[in-house]
């Protein structure tokens, strides 16, 4: 990777330049060539950072994470519980009316 300086477009660092201290340097664009820094952000040819794409792709992940909330919210809730048998809740049978019923092998003490 060639070295170019941001100021003057040769080939050095920009932190030596010569042309640095001057009080009215010639300053060349190492982008597009133009009369200007090569870090100017006016420049045609200056790299734009794409933060939209993150901007946007941070919103989407956000969306799906609403969407994945609100449709666990929408399930039902599901039964912790074992069921009863119906036959638990039937009442009990009158045990005045069953001492009748069997005199014969049941007899008072």
């Amino acid at each position: 990777m060639n070295i170019k300086c941001v100021i003057c477009d040769e080939s050095h660092d920009s932190r030596t330049c010569p042309k640095k201290n001057l009080e009215n340097p010639i300053r060349k664009c190492a982008n597009c060539g133009g009369p200007h820094t090569a870090s100017y952000r006016g420049c045609p040819k200056h790299p734009k950072i794409n933060n939209n794409a993150v901007i946007k792709k941070a919103i989407h992940m956000r969306q799906q994470l609403e969407l994945t909330t609100q449709q666990r919210n929408l399930q039902p809730a599901t039964q912790h519980t074992t069921p009863t048998d119906d036959n638990q809740n039937k009442k009990l049978p009158n045990l005045s009316l069953l001492k009748e019923d069997y005199t014969d092998i049941f007899t008072p003490l």
